[in-house]
């Protein structure tokens, strides 16, 4: 039924005219009377009091949306209503409900919207949709994106920077890793004193310059050299100018070679060359005559001039072989051969060097147990008077009887004794057999030869003392034969030794005049 009292012309005065206005409260009412129903605070003014439940329900005017309230009177039927109160809503008002209550997108249409709405149908009072209150589901994320935007912006623009600058920082750290990495490769591979290549770097460069000559042909020398003299040079001067001296060597050295050859030092005074481009055994051997040369001239330390010499050891690749152990081991060999035929000269391997390496296992492998158990025997040169008729003395000639090598001369094991560090004990056997021995040739003196290692041994006076006390032979019939180097390398030490030795009543001799000066 119609509605009664004022709340015609309340719709009315909304702007329509009565009849419109009637026609749109019959839909309204069919609306509300089909709608569902809503709790309200309270009845109505105006109306009998019930406890009875109001409706609402939604209306469309044909250009805006109407929402209505109404509330049941007493009557014969139950659908008797009144509209107790109605608002149109117009987009602005659309939009603030939508703000409100977070809607996106609220609005009227008057057709179906799209499957990506969600719509509520606006009944006529047919039960028709005249029009349809459609917005945008929520989804999860969207209103949080849309009100975290500026935010996001700002914090992604902070994360931006931070990022830039974490992967500056990391770039800057892994540079200095890089540098500091490169660097302590630098310094491995490189002799702190002289800033040569030391041992590793020197393999590892011949390894490449052998790869290398097994691709493209040609050879290359292999030169281990040993300063003559530089002990010398440390004992007298300090190990300071010992240490220029090293740097000096290195500086000439570096003169003599080209940018692709390699020079290195081991340590100590021990120096190597990589020769490379080799063309023929001629260009190694020019070489080591310019190193020799230009080594022999005077270093001048502290003001003063300062002589040494070296001693060259060669290997040729492909000639004697192309793997860098074998390459080295066979320098050093001609190395040794080169200081045992008097130093200062250079020597390129020959196959019988090879003798040389294995007497240098035999010694290393059996020597001190020949030493400790008597398995060595002196052999006795005569020395004779002026007139050569008399025989005045006895020179004691130590030799090893080996069981497999036979009769070893101490040419072939005396020197690799010294490097192995056996000739102490060595010498003592002989200076002891030669002392009991000489107690059976009664007014004949006995000449022992000392090693320059055995006399500079700071107990060697006092192993003299002990081997006379414990044989009981006359110290005035010992004569000890010493070279001239054990005189020149160390002088002081050297003197005062001696004077010791002459102080118990030894005789002292000079052995090999001038040999390798």
């Amino acid at each position: 039924m119609l509605p009664r009292g004022g709340s015609l012309d309340l719709i009315a005065g909304a702007g329509m005219t009565e009849v419109a206005a009637r026609d749109l409260m019959r839909d309204l009412i069919a609306a509300l009377a089909s709608g569902e129903r809503a709790d309200v605070a309270g009845p109505a003014a105006g109306a009998p009091a019930r406890r009875d439940r109001a409706v609402s329900g939604l209306a469309y005017d044909g250009s805006a949306l109407l929402a209505g309230a109404a509330i049941p009177l007493d009557g014969p039927k139950a659908s008797d209503l009144v509209v107790a109160a109605y608002k149109r809503f117009d987009p602005a008002d659309l939009k603030r409900l939508a703000d409100l209550y977070a809607i996106d997108e609220l609005r009227v249409a008057k057709e179906p919207p799209g499957e990506a709405w969600m719509a509520l149908p606006v009944l006529d009072a047919r039960g028709e949709p005249a029009a349809y209150l459609a917005w945008r589901p929520e989804r999860p994320g969207d209103l949080m994106r849309e009100r975290l935007v500026p935010l996001t912006l700002f914090g992604s623009c902070v994360a931006i920077l931070l990022f830039s600058l974490v992967i500056g920082y990391i770039r800057w750290v892994a540079k200095d890793l890089a540098r500091s990495q490169e660097q302590a490769q630098n310094l491995l591979g490189r002799d702190p004193l002289s800033g040569l290549a030391n041992r590793l770097l020197f393999g590892e460069r011949l390894d490449e310059e052998l790869n290398r000559l097994g691709r493209t042909g040609g050879g290359l020398a292999v030169m281990f050299l040993d300063l003559d003299r530089f002990k010398e040079v440390n004992d007298t001067y300090g190990h300071q100018a010992g240490d220029e001296l090293i740097k000096m060597v290195a500086k000439r050295l570096s003169e003599l070679l080209r940018s692709t050859d390699t020079l290195s030092r081991f340590g100590g005074d021990e120096f190597a060359v990589i020769q490379t481009a080799l063309r023929s055994r001629e260009d190694a051997d020019s070489l080591a005559r310019r190193i020799l040369d230009s080594l022999t001239h005077p270093f001048e330390i502290n003001g003063t001039p300062v002589s040494i010499g070296v001693s060259i050891g060669i290997s040729l690749a492909p000639d004697n072989g192309l793997k860098r152990e074998e390459l080295m081991r066979l320098a050093d060999t001609a190395l040794y051969q080169a200081k045992s035929a008097g130093r200062n000269r250079s020597c390129f391997f020959a196959r019988e060097m090879d003798e040389t390496i294995r007497m240098r296992k035999v010694v290393e492998d059996d020597l001190r147990e020949a030493i400790e158990s008597d398995g060595l025997c002196l052999h006795y040169q005569p020395i004779f008077s002026a007139d050569g008729q008399t025989i005045v003395g006895l020179e004691a000639l130590v030799r090893w009887p080996h069981q497999k090598q036979g009769l070893i001369s101490p040419a072939r094991f005396i020197a690799i004794a010294e490097e192995r560090g056996l000739v102490i004990p060595l010498g003592e056997w002989v200076l002891r057999r030669a002392c009991q021995d000489g107690l059976r040739w009664p007014g004949l003196s006995i000449a022992v030869n000392v090693s320059p290692i055995q006399f500079r041994h700071r107990d060697f006076v006092a192993s003299v003392m002990r081997v006379l006390d414990e044989t009981g032979f006359e110290p005035s019939r010992l004569e000890i034969e010493l070279t001239e180097g054990v005189v020149v390398e160390n002088a002081d030490a050297a003197e005062a030794a001696m004077m010791e030795l002459r102080a118990l009543g030894v005789n002292l001799a000079l052995d090999d005049f001038g040999t390798g000066y």
